[in-house]
């Protein structure tokens, strides 16, 4: 049984609205479908969602000091990501904001049906032929099919942020059928693609699904050591720079773990190297191994950062970037002291998913960004969503209220 509520509030329609928009541009744009999508047409989508947010904020949301301070906040982080990145950015930030009092639950559902209607899609448009499903021949391993998209990574990791919602919503209660279908489902992929790092990831998350289900008991058992969780984002990142900075061909170790990233750590350091780090970021345009909208590889030497900590550090700066970092580890200190253990977890997957893969920023790849925003800005609808294990429980705190009222009352307990 998948948890949550299951309608949507009638103040939450402009949301999600929004949501769609932004989430259709975005996937659409990481297709074939795209030679069909005007940079005009993709920037309407974008500006409509906008619009919608600020309906939504005007008509159905309440400004506390505080809510101001987070509003400047996150005007600041939407006017730099139109200085160095484009309008989706900027409208990914502001998504985040006016998420902040949805629930969670609810939201991971509608991205969830979104996401797989979408990734079914693309995937039957490809193999009917109704879009390019480019090849990539390979001489020292499998070719490589896009499957419909413009990056052999895309359909993977789509379908690894399908599977953590599952894992999310579902919690122990997650059928084996599901578990199955969701298996067969990472292996084809990996067979037509050979996306080994989200195959792996994939693998990982469903094994870790079963073993909850089996035994529901062992998040709560583990009690303080589920602190790991939130610092695992800062200790990535941390890892991050120092590998970078100090990454050196001729030591073993570190040359081992350059060719299980595919080159990924040369990548970074001549990016460190050529690019910097700045206060607050600047446009880098980097150029990666996926094709444009008409399935045209880049004619420029391949330099690309597909780590979203580095990724994030360099074209962001590094203000935004700390912010960033210690809003997440308050979020997942307010998930730990709420022993909201399915979120930690959903957390550290993508925490480990960034050091490969910097689409984790995007929401089409981690809608649980909004999570964080959730927690930070003190949603009333998301602290109602204290998970455990999906039991009941009732705090010494709610027993002492129900004591005072019962006394107030004149009853005998």
């Amino acid at each position: 049984m998948i948890a949550g509520e299951r309608q949507i509030r009638t103040g939450d329609v402009l949301y999600y609205i929004a949501l769609g928009l932004y989430l259709l541009r975005t996937l659409m744009q990481s297709t074939f479908y795209a030679e069909y999508i005007s940079d005009r047409t993709s920037n309407a989508f974008c500006m409509a969602a906008i619009l919608l947010l600020v309906l939504h904020e005007l008509l159905f949301e309440k400004y506390s000091a505080s809510t101001w301070i987070w509003l400047a906040v996150s005007a600041l982080f939407c006017l730099n990501a139109l200085r160095v990145d484009h309008l989706p950015a900027a409208c990914m930030f502001l998504l985040v904001f006016c998420g902040r009092n949805m629930s969670m639950d609810q939201m991971a559902r509608f991205v969830l049906d979104l996401l797989a209607i979408f990734l079914v899609f693309i995937i039957l448009s490809a193999e009917l032929g109704l879009i390019t499903n480019y090849v990539r021949l390979e001489t020292t391993r499998n070719n490589r099919e896009y499957l419909g998209f413009l990056y052999a990574l895309y359909p993977g990791g789509y379908l690894l942020h399908i599977i953590l919602l599952c894992f999310y919503l579902y919690r122990n209660k997650i059928p084996f059928s599901l578990l199955a279908a969701l298996g067969v489902s990472a292996l084809w992929i990996y067979r037509k693609t050979d996306s080994r790092m989200s195959f792996l990831l994939s693998l990982l998350l469903l094994a870790l699904a079963f073993f909850l289900k089996l035994f529901p008991k062992i998040p709560e058992k583990l009690g303080k050591i589920n602190i790991i969780h939130v610092l695992l984002y800062p200790a990535a990142a941390v890892f991050t720079i120092a590998v970078t900075v100090g990454y050196n061909l001729s030591v073993g170790w570190m040359a081992r773990l350059n060719t299980v990233f595919a080159q990924r750590l040369v990548y970074q350091q001549t990016s460190f190297r050529r690019y910097g780090i700045t206060w607050f970021g600047k446009e880098i345009r980097w150029v990666g191994n996926g094709l444009n909208a008409s399935g045209v590889a880049s004619p420029h030497n391949v330099l690309y950062v597909d780590n979203m900590y580095l990724q994030f550090l360099q074209k962001y700066g590094v203000l935004m970037a700390c912010l960033v970092i210690i809003c997440v580890v308050l979020a997942e200190w307010y998930f730990y002291k709420t022993r909201n253990y399915y979120l930690l977890m959903a957390f550290s997957v993508n925490a480990l998913n960034g050091l490969i893969n910097d689409s984790v920023m995007s929401l089409s790849y981690n809608i649980f960004w909004i999570a964080a925003a959730m927690a930070v800005f003190g949603s009333r609808r998301f602290r109602g969503e204290k998970r455990t294990s999906g039991e009941f429980r009732i705090e010494e705190k709610d027993l002492e209220n129900l004591y005072d009222a019962s006394q107030r009352r004149g009853e005998r307990v």
